[in-house]
């Protein structure tokens, strides 16, 4: 029986924060970890807010090529959710 995977990607919200610029502070999930909606992935700054990017969909979380430090913009993908099969037992 052969199976497909299904990802939902994660990319940075629009924070509605003129001229705020977006950096990754840190990694909250390591790569390849499973998480649940609403467990907390990583930490974006704007301006002076931090703020957590949280799981809208459980599954397994893949980090993509983005580094802490790196400066981000609205839409960047940060990474993406293999998400569970509902068949899986």
């Amino acid at each position: 029986m052969m199976t497909s995977s299904a990802f939902y990607e994660v990319r940075i919200p629009d924070f509605e924060i003129p001229a705020a610029r977006l950096f990754l502070t840190a990694w909250l999930s390591s790569s390849g970890t499973h998480v649940e909606s609403d467990d907390p992935l990583c930490e974006i700054c704007a301006g002076d807010i931090v703020i957590e990017i949280m799981a809208k969909r459980n599954g397994v979380f893949y980090h993509a090529a983005v580094d802490v430090d790196d400066e981000l913009v609205t839409g960047t993908l940060i990474g993406k959710i293999e998400l569970e099969s509902q068949f899986k037992r």
